[in-house]
């Protein structure tokens, strides 16, 4: 006679917590003042001196918890009117707001043979430490909006300026970025914060159709290979593009002899190298690096989560959340400051150049 037996029930996998993950911020800074056009008049409200005293405050009273939007927040669309993203405050507690912005984007769907379109609302964090002297923002960098965070902080900034204007103030976002070379750039990325190279293009120059390329003979004929190559079919312009295999990360390191060499040309003639990292974007040679952290997940659920309110600290206590800010700070001290705005028309304008020719006969390398 056979017994029946009991299937064992495999509790291995029960009640394991969910794995931390870290979130990708942009840091940036920002300052209080008085509107623009109240600088250059004589007539500014009486009060006006005051409410810059009270400008933290002020802004601080602007994000209500609330289930209501915090922010007329409008992103814009070519040629159309602008759409109003949703927003909510997930929780403020001693001059720290932690907002939940939303994209809102149209997937398409199929059903059968009918295909539909559904509105979808991917959303990213946005941090405010309004602590006294602090005033720094952090943007997470998402897929949400297409890992543009000075997008995001610039709607932000307009939202934040119609809510601002009935105190005649207005805030400026910048970007917190620093100089460093291309090598510590690329260690400190993949070393520090574990970040994968997805790409590596080089632009480059033909030897013999520009003057004055700083390079000895051997590396020379390397350019006239590639330079080659693109003759062949009947290229005006190219580049050397390497891109990584699988989703294994590229290994670009300075301790590869032929890499180092081929970065140093680069280095001495002004060609471009641009780097595509997985989380942080693309970085050009000659770019400054721009300050980011990491922040487990964890620490933003567990700010968001607290029912402490406006005591959540209380002068002793300090949040995971709140040590990340304390470090951001710290990392980016000495830090040089640049409008987003200045960095939008920038980029702007990079967009209308044309790429860099591969031999360019005239003007050079870029």
């Amino acid at each position: 006679m056979k017994h029946a037996t009991t299937k064992k029930e495999d509790t291995s996998k029960k009640d394991k917590p969910a794995k931390a993950k870290n979130l990708y911020f942009m840091v940036y800074k920002y300052i209080l003042r008085p509107k623009s056009q109240q600088r250059f008049t004589e007539e500014a409200p009486p009060d006006l001196e005051a409410k810059l005293s009270d400008a933290q405050n002020i802004f601080y009273g602007l994000f209500l918890k609330e289930a209501a939007p915090a922010l007329p927040i409008i992103q814009p669309k070519r040629g159309g009117i602008g759409e109003c993203l949703p927003n909510r405050v997930l929780m403020k507690a001693d001059e720290v707001v932690l907002l939940d912005v939303s994209n809102v984007k149209t997937l398409k769907v199929w059903e059968g043979h009918d295909e539909k379109e559904v509105a979808s609302h991917p959303g990213c964090y946005v941090i405010i430490d309004n602590r006294a002297d602090v005033a720094q923002m952090l943007v997470e960098r998402t897929a949400s909006f297409s890992n543009n965070t000075d997008a995001v902080a610039a709607v932000l900034q307009e939202a934040i300026n119609l809510k601002l204007a009935p105190y005649g103030l207005e805030i400026e976002i910048r970007n917190k970025m620093r100089s460093v070379s291309f090598w510590q750039m690329v260690h400190r990325r993949t070393g520090h914060y574990l970040d994968a190279v997805k790409s590596v293009t080089f632009h480059l120059s033909h030897p013999d159709k520009v003057a004055g390329i700083d390079a000895d003979e051997q590396a020379k004929n390397r350019l006239r290979v590639l330079a080659y190559y693109s003759a062949m079919l009947h290229g005006g312009k190219a580049s050397l593009l390497v891109e990584r295999q699988d989703d294994q990360p590229l290994h670009l390191d300075q301790a590869m002899e032929d890499m180092a060499e081929l970065v140093s040309l680069c280095s001495k003639n002004a060609f471009t190298i641009e780097v595509q990292f997985e989380k942080y974007g693309v970085y050009r040679f000659g770019d400054q690096e721009k300050a980011c952290l990491l922040i487990p997940d964890r620490a933003l659920q567990e700010f968001s989560a607290s029912e402490k309110g406006d005591n959540l600290f209380d002068g002793y206590y300090s949040t995971p959340l709140l040590t990340q800010l304390d470090i951001a700070r710290k990392i980016t001290e000495g830090y040089e400051e640049i409008s987003i705005n200045k960095r939008r028309k920038k980029s702007n304008s990079e967009q209308l150049q044309a790429s860099p020719s591969f031999w360019a006969a005239a003007g050079g390398a870029h």
